[in-house]
């Protein structure tokens, strides 16, 4: 059944108003009828209606001024506005569709020309609700993801965005970001087809808004990881007990046709009293944390940020960026500290030492870049580096001060470079 249309009519005439009701109504209109501009102003300021029929000449306010007073309410450049007028000057029509008219009806009502301006006014009704329909439908494609529908990254970032906002208000409450990546989600993708993980994924959606309250935000971010907006928490246990409440929601099997399959997460919280600079700084920090509880703890954990130890990482990320840039540019070198024999007192050998002549720090002893550069690997091009270059410079002391023993250079080296295949032979 076609819904019926909401149409608004002013008319101070008692017999024309329940004629044009009973026309409208005929033709599938749902219609109220005011009989002065006052009622009608506040019946359009409370419900903006698709379509509105006024009388050219009301008592007190004019149909004109009625118009102009209905266009400034918000929306009302949709509604189809319609004079109805036995006036048929020109100048009087022209007066009007300037007021803010779509188009007009002549009186009396029961013309001929009646139901033609209807039948334009309702098509022009429907041409604004497609419009309107198609520009909620964008608007909602460009907030939502296309898979699950939960919000997309866009509408938690809005959503965000205001509790930060509410946030700097004094209040005893405070909000958090928990990070969801999904363990081993790659492996349901190659059992059960990509069909298979998106069902997976959209269960999970469902799951994960099961657990939320009003105030709160679920939104997918990537392939495998949710983010969820927690507002109006007391303290951080709050938190911890909404993660534990999702690992529990997840530990139930999700049926994919006849078979069934599970899935498990990590997850990371971030506090609104840990601080930021701006709100999507905490979705960084909880997915910071969510990877440290997979490195650390393992499947189905959660953490919370801890900025000490984020401020740790980020310091040996810097480091690792920099010692790199000290390998392409040279920066390393090797002090030679001497071995004598105590029976003799004579040098017979040296024991290469590294060290980095850093730009900005000046000399770095091994304590404090050793860790990173095995942590990383670096230490293998570092360690290739120091032997090489030690070789070069025992043969140059070698040439240049011949002697009956030979002179040695011990070089430290770390347990990675042992692990390589071919030691040796892959250096000469």
């Amino acid at each position: 059944m076609e819904e019926l249309l909401p149409t608004l009519i002013v008319e101070d005439d008692e017999d024309q108003r329940v004629l044009l009701t009973r026309v409208l109504e005929s033709r599938g209109h749902q219609v109220l009828a005011c009989e002065d501009a006052e009622s009608g102003l506040q019946a359009f300021q409370k419900s903006v209606f698709p379509l509105v029929i006024l009388d050219i000449k009301l008592p007190g306010m004019s149909g004109m001024e009625l118009c102009r007073e209905m266009r400034l309410v918000p929306e009302a450049d949709r509604t189809v506005i319609l004079f109805a007028t036995g006036v048929s000057g020109r100048e009087a029509l022209e007066e009007a569709l300037q007021a803010g008219a779509d188009d007009y009806i002549m009186k009396p009502l029961m013309s001929e020309l009646l139901h033609v301006r209807l039948t334009i006014a309702e098509r022009m009704v429907r041409a604004h609700q497609s419009q309107k329909q198609l520009e909620e439908d964008l608007m909602r494609d460009a907030l939502r993801d296309g898979l699950t529908d939960l919000p997309n990254r866009r509408l938690f970032l809005e959503r965000l965005d205001r509790a930060a906002r509410r946030d700097r208000a004094p209040s005893e409450s405070i909000f958090s970001v928990l990070y969801i990546d999904l363990d081993d989600f790659g492996k349901i993708n190659e059992q059960y087809g990509r069909d298979g993980g998106d069902e997976v994924l959209r269960e999970i959606g469902r799951r994960l808004e099961s657990c939320l309250r009003p105030a709160d935000t679920v939104a997918r971010m990537g392939d495998d990881e949710f983010v969820l907006l927690l507002d109006g928490l007391n303290d951080a246990s709050d938190a911890v007990r909404f993660a534990e409440r999702i690992h529990e929601s997840l530990s139930a099997p999700v049926r994919l046709d006849e078979a069934e399959t599970f899935a498990s997460a990590c997850m990371g919280i971030a506090l609104s009293v840990t601080g930021f600079e701006k709100p999507s700084d905490m979705i960084r920090d909880a997915k910071s944390a969510a990877l440290a509880a997979s490195e650390e703890d393992g499947r189905s954990s959660h953490r919370i940020f801890d900025p000490v130890l984020h401020a740790g990482a980020l310091a040996r990320v810097h480091l690792e960026s920099r010692l790199r840039v000290a390998l392409e540019q040279e920066q390393m070198v090797l002090h030679y500290q001497p071995i004598v024999s105590m029976a003799t007192g004579e040098v017979t050998g040296f024991e290469a030492l590294i060290r980095w002549e850093d730009p900005e720090r000046g000399l770095v002893f091994p304590n404090d870049f050793i860790g990173v550069a095995e942590e990383t690997g670096l230490i293998i091009p570092i360690g290739w580096w120091g032997l090489e270059e030690a070789c070069r410079q025992l043969k140059d002391w070698q040439v240049r001060f011949p002697r009956e023993e030979p002179i040695s250079v011990g070089v430290n080296f770390s347990s990675l470079q042992f692990d390589q295949r071919l030691l040796l032979s892959n250096r000469g």
